[in-house]
């Protein structure tokens, strides 16, 4: 996924207490944006993107991956590990 510029966005919030996996991600060089709450149906998980999705582009033109953030119920975005910001021009 890193390899390819892909973003990952998954409703697996135990992503965040399995370091193996944390670590997966990040030396993968992935861009990862995990729904805090696992147990949302399909109408709230889009609902739910639409509303954070401009923050999520912004994000990813922000900070060089890898990088984790969570998405909360109320739209925000929670950075889950270390950020590094892109050089600016």
């Amino acid at each position: 996924m890193g390899k390819r510029g892909w973003v990952l966005i998954t409703k697996d919030q135990k992503i965040e207490k399995r370091p193996r996996e944390k670590s997966a991600l990040l030396n993968a060089n992935v861009r990862a944006f995990i729904l805090m709450h696992g147990s949302l149906g399909a109408e709230t998980i889009v609902e739910l993107l639409r509303q954070v999705m401009s923050d999520i582009l912004n994000k990813i033109e922000l900070y060089q991956p890898p990088f984790i953030f969570g998405i909360t119920l109320d739209g925000s975005l929670v950075p889950l590990s270390d950020l590094s910001e892109r050089a600016r021009d």
